[in-house]
């Protein structure tokens, strides 16, 4: 237990010294999550230990007959998030932006609602705004679903500026 809190320590000082790598998480659900909000984030954290006790966390259910999840939600959130990243980041200079959608359904064809910034985007819009941005974007899902690829194929697109995509 000692090392472990070390280990905690030790990445709070070398994030406050290098600007070290910074971990945020969105949490989103299907629409049958009403009357609770339909996104969770979490604060960013400099702690790799701290991020993956979140994701530890996270219990992968609910959806009931749902066939679609509320990616738009989960995405306009990210990208405020990496927004807000930038603002606290702007004297590092260039950073490496990460984000990886974890999923096992394809979006609703609803845009985002809950987002200041970003409401009305639809979900591929805002692939198209991660991929724009730089932001790597890669996707995590048990299942193979047409859907997803589409998004996918959306960002890195849009982030290669009409580049072949590689890497599929």
């Amino acid at each position: 237990m000692v090392d472990q809190q070390q280990s905690i320590e030790w990445e709070m000082v070398k994030g406050k010294l290098y600007g070290g790598t910074q971990y945020s998480l969105v949490v989103f659900n299907t629409v049958d999550c009403a009357p609770e909000s339909y996104v969770q984030c979490y604060a960013p954290t400099s702690s790799a230990y701290e991020f993956v006790t979140w994701l530890d966390s996270i219990q992968f259910v609910g959806g009931g007959g749902e066939s679609c999840s509320l990616i738009s939600e989960g995405l306009s959130t990210a990208l405020q998030l990496f927004d807000d990243f930038k603002k606290m980041r702007e004297q590092i200079g260039p950073t490496h932006k990460v984000c990886i959608l974890i999923c096992n359904s394809p979006p609703y064809l609803l845009p985002a609602v809950e987002s200041i910034t970003y409401s009305g985007y639809s979900t591929e819009n805002l692939v198209q705004k991660i991929g724009e941005r730089g932001i790597h974007f890669s996707i995590i899902s048990p299942r193979k679903l047409p859907a997803l690829r589409i998004l996918f194929e959306k960002a890195v697109t849009a982030g290669n500026d009409g580049d072949p995509i590689q890497g599929l």
